[in-house]
């Protein structure tokens, strides 16, 4: 039976990977399947405000104008510096309260299908005491919100993608699926692709549900980026 109200973390492993335009097609998998998501963002470095034009969920929103979501209401906390959460936080003397955060999660997990979209890779500290992976850990536990493991397709990715794996494992979390996201930079060869997903299958036992292609008009992305997320929602 599938799930009223599906809830996903997407978590990459590394900053840059593509987190956010694979947040943005599972919003449109959603919304194709009858859902209405609500998108967070807990973390935002790098922006002064949420509304800022390299703000994530600035972008995201844009192309879901359809949900009505401001991306004030989108976003946890914002700091300007593009670092790690917490030393963006300490230099604007400040933190990341993440007692604080997993209560307004647990305010919108009452009744929404939610897209919460990571900052960084797994092991980066959020506060003296917590890194992403240790609130990714907290979310499944307490609020049943799968994590998708989003990485990029080409050179590097299967170190990455095997050692996030590792980091979720020892904390007793399975990631619902992997993503691979493809970049304009930095194509990946078709060969190298599929080498990359059974290295990745071999030796963790799980397959990559997909590759996002480049896309150059993300008000029309390609219906392949948005159904390869059927294989994880259902």
């Amino acid at each position: 039976m599938t799930e009223p109200n599906p809830s996903f973390f997407v978590v990459g492993t590394d900053t840059d990977v593509g987190k956010t335009v694979a947040s943005l097609m599972l919003m449109r998998f959603l919304i194709k399947t009858g859902h209405t998501p609500y998108y967070w963002k807990p973390v935002q470095t790098g922006c002064l405000t949420p509304n800022d034009a390299g703000a994530d969920a600035s972008f995201v929103l844009k192309y879901c104008p359809e949900l009505h979501q401001t991306a004030a209401d989108a976003t946890g906390v914002c700091f300007n510096a593009p670092k790690a959460p917490f030393y963006a936080a300490r230099d604007e003397q400040s933190s990341v309260e993440v007692e604080d955060l997993l209560h307004k999660l647990a305010y919108l997990r009452k009744n929404k299908t939610l897209v919460v979209e990571a900052a960084g890779g797994l092991l980066v500290p959020f506060s003296r005491t917590h890194m992403l992976a240790d609130m990714v850990q907290m979310a499944v536990e307490q609020f049943g919100i799968k994590p998708i493991l989003v990485a990029r397709a080409g050179l590097g990715t299967i170190n990455h993608t095997l050692l996030s794996i590792e980091a979720l494992h020892h904390r007793g979390v399975q990631p619902a699926g992997i993503v691979f996201v493809n970049n304009k930079e930095h194509r990946t060869p078709q060969a190298m692709l599929q080498e990359n997903m059974e290295a990745i299958s071999t030796f963790s036992n799980y397959s990559v549900c997909g590759c996002i292609p480049h896309i150059e008009d993300f008000s029309n992305p390609p219906e392949e980026a948005i159904n390869l997320f059927e294989r994880i929602v259902g």
